[in-house]
């Protein structure tokens, strides 16, 4: 059935549903306690905005290093890690084995290194046993030669005996020749008697110098000998040093052979072994990395980062930083202070930027402006985490905050105004 609805019953309808009276609102707050913390908050933000601070900062990419700096072994071979004599936290001495790596090669006739090596070591031998049988005939030639030395100056000492009896007779001969010339003239004796004491005297003279001549012969010969002594020991000496020669190539030629074969990587210095890079077994290349390897007993720990041209007015030594290592989340074990010690006066080479591992180069962060050095020192490198000792080591990636400009509030607030301003500047300069 439908239902008509005429002006009137609208009216009605209409009356009974309005309100009769005024509705109002209570309120649980009183009014002046609403105006009064209204108040007292918006003088708060008007307060914090002209008298409150905040300082801009910076989140860098940087690593832990040690001074002196943590330096990699490379292999200077390829190979398979044989044998392993050290681990990571192992204080090593100058020289103390640290891996053996082979690289020996196989032929269808066997190791080639062994057969090479048997075959220079009879090399070697065969040498060796020459050496010593030219030192033999050396030894006895010299010694031939010095008892022909030895003979000839017994005869020159036998000679002159004989030439100081000969020497003494042929005085004698003289004194009496003279002695006879003398009696000749007082008519004691003839003429033939004085020609034949003549005669004896020259014939004395003639046995003197030819004892004489075999002594000086004689001398004459052991001074050639002392000469053939001293140029047949050179000559000896020369094939010897010849053959030392050859000893010396061979021997050079195996330990080519050994480092080949088997090759030692011994520590170049005293120092703690951070890190290694292979294990037993491991096939390697040259040029691949072993360990790292950090020089001497006490280290100094540093966190060296890049900061970007726009951030060095605002940073200067002795600025505090915090760090976030990423082997220890700062959920759990909280962040970690430092100092910065030193900035580059000069931008970062590419070369410098490629050395280290966590370089904006490196962890693709790089941006087109100029990279400063910056390195601080950290607070600890070490801490106690429930009971364990945790410690800070070298090449170590952080996270690194750094603290640039501080400004009031409003004056972040109206940043952009001072760019408006410096861009119409910069219009106005230009007309």
């Amino acid at each position: 059935m439908k239902h008509n609805i005429t002006p009137y019953n609208y009216s009605v309808r209409n009356h009974k549903n309005s309100w009769l009276g005024q509705a109002h609102i209570i309120s649980v707050i009183p009014a002046p306690l609403v105006f009064f913390f209204s108040t007292v908050i918006a003088l708060s933000i008007i307060f914090l905005i002209f008298f409150g601070s905040y300082t801009r900062r910076i989140n860098v990419v940087g690593e832990v290093i040690t001074s002196p700096k943590t330096i990699t072994l490379f292999s200077t071979t390829q190979g398979i890690v044989t044998d392993q004599y050290i681990k990571p936290g192992d204080f090593v001495s100058r020289g103390t084995k640290l891996y053996k790596i082979d690289s020996s090669k196989i032929s269808d006739s066997g190791n080639v290194s062994i057969k090479s090596r048997l075959s220079i070591n009879r090399q070697i031998m065969l040498t060796e046993q020459i050496i010593a049988k030219i030192e033999e005939d050396k030894n006895q030639t010299l010694k031939n030669i010095q008892q022909q030395i030895d003979e000839y100056l017994r005869v020159i000492s036998t000679v002159e005996n004989l030439l100081r009896d000969a020497q003494e007779g042929l005085a004698t001969m003289e004194k009496y020749s003279n002695s006879y010339t003398k009696y000749l003239h007082k008519g004691l004796i003839n003429k033939d008697q004085l020609a034949n004491q003549k005669s004896l005297f020259y014939q004395q003279q003639g046995i003197y110098q030819n004892i004489y001549s075999q002594k000086i012969q004689a001398q004459l010969q052991v001074e050639k000998l002392k000469s053939d002594m001293i140029t047949t020991a050179v000559e000896f000496d020369n094939r010897i040093s010849e053959y030392q020669y050859q000893r010396s190539e061979l021997e050079i030629k195996l330990a080519n052979i050994d480092l080949n074969e088997a090759m030692l990587v011994t520590a170049p210095y005293d120092g703690l072994v951070e890190s290694l890079s292979v294990t037993p077994g491991q096939m390697i290349n040259t040029g691949d990395s072993l360990a790292q390897l950090s020089p001497g007993k006490d280290r100094l720990y540093y966190l060296v980062f890049w900061l970007p041209n726009n951030s060095i007015p605002y940073v200067k030594i002795g600025d505090r930083v915090n760090i976030r290592y990423d082997a220890f989340p700062y959920e759990k074990f909280g962040q970690f202070g430092g100092h910065i010690i030193s900035i580059s006066n000069v931008a970062a080479s590419y070369q410098e930027l490629k050395s280290y591992s966590n370089s904006p180069i490196i962890s693709n962060t790089m941006t087109n402006q100029s990279y400063y050095k910056v390195t601080a020192t950290l607070d600890e490198n070490r801490f106690i985490y429930q009971g364990n000792s945790m410690e800070i080591s070298s090449n170590m990636r952080a996270q690194t905050t750094v603290f640039l400009e501080k400004r009031y509030l409003y004056q972040w607030m109206f940043t952009p105004f001072y760019g408006i301003k410096s861009s119409l500047t910069e219009q106005d300069i230009g007309k």
